[in-house]
């Protein structure tokens, strides 16, 4: 098994595979410790990254971050209990659905509803939100649309995760978000 790659740009180093199955007899406890700490580092040294306002570089893709994060999680989940003697199980939901691509189709939605306004991004409207000009109320009003449009994508994952609504296709899903009204 290979190693993964993830972002450069922190000085982070690569996140591996292999620490997924690394629940073999010969793991010593003060070697699941460490790479326990690395998986802990990588999620926070990607914290920022999964934010709407992150624009990603050249040599990344927010969807292998976001793939790269579970994955740490699940590792530290899974090997947490080992080396800490807890004598109770973690408790885990026998089916885990993949809410990702909802993040993805509410970044898309937001990002097109600024440029359809000609905003180049969501850093632009920021910019221009910050200080007095002609366009600084619109882009007051379009962080608003974004803040509100993201507490809805996230409401609506957490039905979909809770399983209190079936899964819903992209479509679905960004039908069910708010609409920008000047």
């Amino acid at each position: 098994m290979g190693n993964l790659e993830r972002a450069k740009d922190d000085g982070a180093e690569v996140f591996p595979a292999e620490m997924i199955p690394y629940m073999e007899a010969e793991a010593t406890k003060a070697e699941l410790d460490a790479k326990i700490a690395e998986a802990k580092e990588y999620l926070d040294k990607t914290d920022h990254k999964i934010f709407p306002h992150y624009e990603e570089k050249a040599d990344e893709f927010i969807t292998d971050i976001i793939a790269l994060r579970s994955v740490a999680r699940e590792f530290i989940r899974s090997n947490k209990q080992t080396t800490e003697d807890v004598a109770d199980p973690i408790p885990t939901d026998p089916v885990t659905i993949d809410t990702s691509m909802y993040d993805i189709a509410a970044q898309q939605y937001v990002n097109s509803t600024i440029t359809s306004l000609r905003y180049k991004d969501i850093a632009e409207v920021t910019k221009l939100a910050s200080y007095a000009n002609i366009k600084q109320l619109e882009c007051k009003k379009l962080l608003k649309f974004s803040t509100v449009c993201w507490n809805k994508a996230y409401s609506i994952k957490t039905l979909v995760a809770n399983g209190e609504i079936e899964e819903l296709s992209q479509e679905d899903f960004v039908a069910m978000l708010p609409i920008y009204t000047a």
